[in-house]
């Protein structure tokens, strides 16, 4: 209780505990037995920071002390940090499965940068791609393009493609475990995915 930050609120009915709360207990109850192996469903689900770091440091503590967790999360950065393996589950099937060390290094160090458009826009008034773009993808209303430096390639990136439309949203995607699913799978973490 104390290691999950429940010591100041024993005394209460659990009928009486917030979201948080009742899911530091549960956390709690998990650790309290000791057990050699961890089944967590979403355990970072309505989790504070605090939480999340009290329960990193719980984690690494039980593998230390030889147990093991399997865990299901759509953060892969808590992923990435945290586990010597990560299994891609799509639709109830493993679609890949290897550390997330391996994962990043079939990505490469290449950034993403990920251009949205208001409607479908017209390439053909973009001319052609700066040379700090390494490889672009065009897909309906999003343009994809792999840098090395981004951010000197972001200002070139929207000066190419400013003539071909209305830009909605730009998003850079730093090579992580999330854009590995999404090279995989073809989804989105948290979107298609969850």
């Amino acid at each position: 209780a104390e290691r999950f930050d429940l010591g100041e609120v024993l005394d209460r009915t659990v009928g009486g505990y917030s979201t948080g709360m009742r899911l530091r207990l549960g956390l709690a109850v998990a650790f309290a037995a000791r057990p050699r192996l961890l089944l967590l469903d979403e355990p970072l689900a309505g989790l504070d920071p605090g939480g999340r770091r009290v329960l990193a440091s719980a984690l690494a503590e039980r593998r230390a002390a030889g147990g093991t967790a399997v865990i299901s999360t759509h953060d892969p950065l808590f992923a990435g940090e945290l586990c010597d393996r990560v299994a891609f589950l799509v639709e109830g099937a493993c679609a890949a499965a290897k550390s997330p060390d391996a994962f990043l290094d079939d990505l490469g160090s290449e950034t993403r940068i990920e251009v949205r458009f208001s409607e479908p826009p017209d390439r053909t008034t973009a001319g052609p791609a700066p040379a700090s773009c390494r490889e672009t993808d065009w897909s309906g209303d999003v343009l994809t393009v792999s840098v090395r430096e981004p951010r000197t390639a972001l200002a070139e990136v929207l000066a190419w493609v400013a003539p071909a439309g209305a830009v909605r949203a730009v998003d850079i995607r730093e090579p992580d475990l999330g854009e590995a699913f999404f090279r995989i799978t073809g989804r989105r973490l948290g979107v298609e995915a969850a």
